[in-house]
């Protein structure tokens, strides 16, 4: 991360047309002992939690260029960038729809999602397991722009953040801290104990088997 912070700025785009659930790649945990397992998902969500981390808090000024399914984690990446902009789609979806397959969302990124798009709409879209169409997505505040094509999303994030070069770099990045900081604060304090919550949530055996189905569903996509 600290290479990314010597850009001017930063956008995330996805190299392929479309993402979709077939691109997703669970955490199996085969042919380990039961203390290797638990120290691998342990290490797993403290990487995870990193990059939540490392993204939220970036000095850089950070767009994201989304052309298809951005569901759970793709979501987590667009909504810590300070923008973005979306493709046009019948088909393409946004959202953090963890519910739906017996995981809950980290507190961290409920969060997150809550200053996105205000509490009472983040409450409907995670217990609902909800992603939103391109045209909700904007009209909650989720995405900041609809675009016609590819090209036109990175275009579109490129002119926001040269804009947001315009302001002196330290007064942009302290204020956008000031505004995250209570969110950030949250996460420090409750880090290892989130931690621990995840281990224990993904042992559970009631969540094995729905998440097991999800697994077994995106195989025969």
């Amino acid at each position: 991360m600290s290479e990314i912070e010597k850009c001017k700025v930063v956008l995330f785009r996805d190299t392929q047309k479309e993402r979709g659930p077939n691109s997703i790649s669970p955490l199996i945990m085969d042919s380990c002992s039961f203390v290797d397992l638990l120290s691998r998902l342990r290490d797993f969500w403290w990487a995870f939690q990193e990059t939540w981390l490392r993204l939220y808090e970036l000095a850089v000024p950070s767009g994201a260029a989304i052309n298809g399914h951005a569901p759970a984690g793709g979501c987590l990446l667009a909504v810590c960038c300070d923008y973005r902009a979306m493709v046009k789609s019948d088909k393409s979806t946004i959202g953090l729809n963890e519910a739906r397959f017996g995981l809950v969302a980290p507190f961290f990124l409920m969060e997150t999602f809550v200053n996105t798009v205000g509490l009472r709409e983040a409450e409907a879209g995670l217990t609902l397991a909800k992603l939103y169409s391109v045209n909700e997505a904007k009209s909650i505040g989720l995405i900041d722009e609809v675009v016609e094509d590819k090209q036109a999303a990175i275009d579109s994030c490129f002119q926001r953040l040269s804009d947001l070069r315009k302001c002196v770099p330290i007064a942009r990045h302290l204020s956008k801290m000031a505004l995250r900081q209570p969110t950030l604060d949250l996460f420090h304090n409750r880090r290892k104990d989130d931690v621990e919550a995840f281990v224990s949530m993904v042992m559970q055996d009631a969540l094995q088997k729905p998440l097991g189905a999800y697994i077994a569903s995106l195989k025969k996509k």
